[in-house]
This record gives structure tokens, sequence and C-alpha cells, in this order.
């Protein structure tokens, strides 16, 4: 979440390698009630929201930081446009509902509860 909220941090400085900036001033910071591991931690998803992830020094066998970097420039990708398309179509491996049946029907039920708004959740498959 903190990441999310402060992946534009770097564009106070610049716009151009804004998530470089970014990074660095999460880096050096002296957050009160952020240990300086947990701001490390925020620069790596800052710097690796965009570009090419083998500039992280980061572990990749931590699943938690895998996914929080995917979600985080999943989500940045998404929102880019701010106001564009209001569609999202999520697909699947060939034999994955069966596989996860209950995360299958999950999903079809979150597809459910947004044909109430104006936006919609495509799931071929499911």
């Amino acid at each position: 979440m903190w990441a999310a909220q402060l992946h534009e941090i770097g564009a106070v400085i610049s716009h151009s390698d804004a998530h470089k900036h970014g990074a660095y001033i999460l880096d050096h910071a002296d957050a009160t009630g952020f240990a300086q591991s947990e701001l490390h931690r925020l620069s790596l998803l800052v710097l690796g929201q965009r570009g090419k992830l083998r500039k992280l020094d980061a572990d990749f066998e931590d699943a938690l930081f895998v996914l929080q970097l995917l979600s985080l420039r999943l989500a940045i990708h998404l929102a880019r446009e701010r106001g564009g398309a209001r569609s999202f179509v999520l697909s699947c491996a060939q034999g994955w509902p069966q596989a996860f049946p209950l995360s299958a029907h999950l999903l079809r039920e979150e597809a459910q509860a947004w044909q109430k708004t104006t936006w919609t959740i495509g799931l071929p498959g499911l």
C-alpha cells in the first residue's frame, strides 16, 4: 500500500526517471515509524515499478516481494489511463479452474459484483 501511494514521489524532483529518484528518496529518508529495512523494501518496489527487473538488487525467491512488485506494476499500468477503458479481462491457463475451483468460483462472484457498476470484468474460460 505504501509503495502504491508513494510510487510517484520521485516526480517531485524530475519527471524523467521519477522511479529512480523516488527509490533514492525512500532509501535515504529518515521516516518516523519505518525501519531502514522497510524503507529499503519500499525503495525497491518504487524502483521496480517500471522498466527492467534486473536493475533491482532484490531476492526474487521472496514470493511476497514478487507478488507486491507484480501487483504494483500491474496497478500502475492499469491506472495510467486514469479514466480510459472501463473493462478488464482476466484469463487463466487451461485447466486452472478445475485445479482451483474455489478461486475460480470467487473470481466469478467478483465479476458478478462488478456487473452492478459501470466497470466489467471478463473471465473467458471460467
